[in-house]
């Protein structure tokens, strides 16, 4: 049985990773976040699993540049 996708608002993301809304704007601008889904007009969601599948990228990154 599949689980159903938990999916954030933008408070949620920038709560989880204590930016602001700028900030998270800014990376979708570069192209440098993951891609969030239109529900309806002024409600933007990002999948909890794309979200965690990029701090697990990040968190391989940082390690990888301690350890040179």
């Amino acid at each position: 049985m599949n689980t159903p996708e938990t999916y954030l608002s933008m408070k949620q993301v920038c709560e989880r990773f204590g930016v602001s809304r700028a900030a998270i704007n800014r990376w979708r601008a570069k192209g440098d976040f993951p891609p969030a889904r239109q529900f309806s007009p002024g409600c933007v969601r990002w999948p909890l699993s794309a979200i965690i599948e990029w701090e697990e990228s990040r968190l391989a990154c940082f390690a990888y540049c301690l350890a040179d």
